[in-house]
C-alpha cells in the first residue's frame, strides 16, 4: 500500500461503509445482522483492511515528518474503536452508529493524508529549488569550447565519451536523445545546466552507473532548463537510463 494510492483506497472503503449505512436507513434497522444480508456481507470492512490502512498512514507520517501522528490530528482505527467501547461501556458491535463513526473516521483519515501529501510535495519543491540554487551558484566548468557566437559551453569531450559508451551498450535511442539534449543546453548558454550535463556524462561512463544519480542529474537539468523536457521523445529516451 503506497501513499500515492491512499486517497483512492480510503474513498473505496468509504463507499463500502456508505452502502452499509444506506442499507440500515432503507430497512429501518440499527443493529443489523451482517450474516443475513448479502449487501452487508459484501461491504463490511475487515480488521485486516483497517489495520493495513492505519499502518500505511503511520508510515506516510513517519516518512514526511519523522514522527508518529499526534492524536490531536489523527486517531487510528483501533484506538477509535477502543474509545467508542469505553464511552459506551460495552463491547464493540456492528451497528448503524458504528458505521457512521467509521465513515467519520475515514473522512478524518483522508483529510490527514491530504495534509501529509501536501507537506511532502512542499518538501520536494523546496529541495529542488535549493539544489538548483546551489548548482547555479557553485557551478565549476571544465574545458570550454566556444564558436564565433560565443555560445558553446558544453564540454564536448565528456559528451562525446558518454555517447560512445551509450552506443557501445546498444542504447542508440538514449544516445540520440542525449546528443540532442546537449545541443539544446549548448544553445541555451545556461552554465548551470551545462555543468549538470557534464556530471551526467561522467556518470554514464562508469562501468555501473548509479541510476539514482542519473535520475538526479536529469531532474536537475529539467529544473534549471525546463525547455529540455519539450524535446520530442527525450523524456522517455533519457529516463530509460535510470528506470
Amino acid at each position: 500500500m503506497y501513499s500515492n494510492g491512499l486517497i483512492e483506497i480510503i474513498d473505496s472503503l468509504s463507499d463500502r461503509v456508505q452502502h452499509c449505512i444506506d442499507y440500515c436507513h432503507e430497512n429501518k434497522v440499527v443493529n443489523p445482522d451482517e450474516d443475513s444480508s448479502p449487501i452487508l456481507a459484501k461491504n463490511m470492512l475487515s480488521h485486516d483492511e483497517m489495520f493495513k490502512l492505519d499502518a500505511a498512514v503511520e508510515e506516510l507520517c513517519m516518512s514526511v515528518r519523522g514522527i508518529n501522528p499526534k492524536e490531536t490530528e489523527w486517531i487510528n482505527h483501533w484506538n477509535q474503536i477502543e474509545y467508542q467501547r469505553k464511552r459506551k461501556g460495552e463491547p464493540f458491535t456492528t451497528s448503524l452508529e458504528a458505521w457512521v463513526n467509521c465513515r467519520l473516521q475515514l473522512r478524518n483519515t483522508k483529510m490527514f493524508v491530504q495534509i501529509l501529501l501536501m507537506e511532502r510535495q512542499h518538501q520536494l519543491n523546496a529541495e529542488t529549488a535549493k539544489n538548483s540554487k546551489i548548482i547555479a551558484k557553485d557551478v565549476i566548468m571544465g574545458d570550454k569550447f566556444e564558436n564565433i557566437q560565443n555560445s558553446n559551453i558544453i564540454n564536448r569531450s565528456k559528451v562525446s565519451d558518454a555517447l560512445k559508451v551509450l552506443h557501445s551498450r546498444t542504447e542508440q535511442d538514449a544516445a540520440a536523445y542525449f546528443s540532442e539534449l546537449a545541443q539544446v543546453i549548448d544553445a541555451s548558454g545556461n552554465k548551470a545546466a551545462a555543468q549538470m550535463l557534464s556530471s551526467f556524462s561522467d556518470e554514464i561512463q562508469k562501468p555501473e552507473p548509479d541510476k539514482s544519480a542519473l535520475k538526479q542529474y536529469w531532474e536537475g537539468i529539467v529544473a534549471i532548463l525546463p525547455d529540455v523536457a519539450k524535446i520530442a521523445g527525450a523524456v522517455g529516451g533519457i529516463t530509460k537510463l535510470f528506470s
